[in-house]
């Protein structure tokens, strides 16, 4: 009656109400700790122990994980023929199991459990000095094929700490004479502290750029239920399972209001013209990144470097192309580009009609406002240099900003990186 009790007042407690928090996340990793009681069935003339013990686990999916688990008991033999100190005998499980979390979203995240694995029952000591030989202990001694299921909960107490409850069903399936029989009903409870490692975002951000009006959260009664907490109830909600925190449209789905294929809260190009091919931040592709878009582009693989016109060809005026490149998160002109830019004011003054414009561009690295506004900076910086020290005419240079948004190489890289944090001026 104690193990049911146990069990039901456990299975109990995961029907709690759950809290807002996603914690589970995909491709994590998770240790835990645990420490509780074990209970073997009666006619194993065993005694009721404590048990310690680590878990290791993997989380394929939110909801999906396998985790591998080792156990350590001592426990006293219930021997009725020996008087006075009982023996005693170590006994360890270890195994593999699947979980399935049922809200991995949640703080508060309910499972279920199943197993496979052993039991190795050690050799019972203290039976010398009431057998008159040690060699009876070893009677006791067997290994056991042992299958298990059971449930358990996380109680998320920050991104990557859980407490944990898990209550499991274990049962030894073969063994040998006395050790105590051939099939058993053993039951283990314990409470550990999990640690989560890696894996994905716990939540998706949610850009500032929304076309559609935010729908004002749903009262929270019995008709108007609203599990992925978007604001719209769930019998109008034709997507369900929202990220958290994401703004909807009145059907309950992520909007996409230039039909791109990239939803809004992701895309930086909000206005992109219909059936234009666009990149995966939402704006139109540009091949050869001449700053003109493809869907524009007259002249689509001009090389890299080459000043065009607003149709994406070569300037057919006498220009120059001049690349610098800046130091990460910085706006400040190297020494040694002191020189080109001589030549550049040079090439101005040579010829009074041309003008010149200058683009900054940064890498990947950071927020794309803050980056838009350090390539602006930089370009700035140029035509400052421009103007203060050669005394250019500031109506001859213009200069634009456009941070990460068209790079020469991959950001994945430092080499490639360094490449991306460039000012190109083309001078016509």
């Amino acid at each position: 009656m104690k193990k049911i009790a146990v069990l039901s007042i456990f299975l109990l407690s995961i029907l709690l109400p759950s809290a807002l928090w996603a914690e589970i996340r995909e491709g994590s990793f998770s240790l835990t700790p645990f420490a509780g009681g074990y209970f073997f069935e009666g006619n194993q003339e065993m005694t009721e122990s404590a048990v310690l013990g680590l878990r290791g686990g993997y989380h394929l999916t939110r909801n999906l994980g396998i985790e591998g688990f080792a156990s350590f008991t001592q426990t006293e033999i219930d021997d009725s023929d020996i008087s006075g100190t009982e023996p005693w005998q170590n006994v360890y499980n270890y195994g593999v199991e699947a979980l399935y979390h049922f809200m991995p979203e949640s703080r508060f995240v309910p499972f279920v459990a199943m197993g496979l694995g052993g039991v190795y029952y050690g050799e019972a000591r203290n039976y010398k000095e009431h057998y008159g030989h040690a060699d009876y202990g070893t009677v006791f001694e067997a290994t056991k094929i042992a299958v298990d299921y059971g449930a358990g909960m996380k109680f998320f107490v920050s991104d990557n700490i859980a407490l944990r409850l898990d209550v499991r069903h274990i049962v030894p399936l073969n063994g040998r004479w006395n050790n105590p029989h051939y099939f058993h009903n053993d039951l283990q409870a314990t409470a550990g502290i999990n640690f989560a490692f890696g894996g994905g975002s716990r939540s998706v951000p949610v850009k500032e750029a929304q076309i559609e009006e935010p729908v004002a959260p749903a009262a929270a009664t019995g008709s108007s239920a609203d599990a992925d907490r978007d604001g719209v109830p769930d019998a109008q909600d034709d997507c369900p399972r929202s990220p958290a925190g994401a703004v909807v449209d009145k059907r309950g789905c992520l909007p996409d209001y230039d039909e791109d294929g990239i939803l809004d809260y992701e895309d930086h190009c909000l206005n992109t013209p219909a059936g234009i091919k666009v990149d995966r931040d939402g704006c139109p592709s540009d091949s050869d990144f001449d700053g003109v878009s493809d869907y524009q582009d007259k002249c689509p693989r001009t090389p890299d470097g080459t000043p065009v016109d607003e149709n994406g060809c070569p300037l057919k005026n006498k220009s120059m192309l001049l690349k610098m490149e800046f130091d990460s998160g910085k706006a400040v002109i190297k020494k040694k580009y002191h020189g080109e830019l001589k030549r550049v004011a040079d090439f101005l003054k040579k010829n009074p009609k041309a003008t010149a414009t200058i683009v900054g561009h940064t890498d990947s690295t950071g927020n794309r406002r803050d980056n838009i506004k350090l390539s602006q900076a930089r370009a700035d910086s140029i035509r400052a240099y421009l103007i203060n020290n050669f005394d250019v005419r500031p109506s001859r240079v213009k200069a634009l900003g456009y941070g990460p948004d068209r790079p020469v190489a991959s950001n994945k890289t430092a080499e490639g990186r360094q490449k991306n944090r460039r000012v190109v001026a083309s001078f016509e």
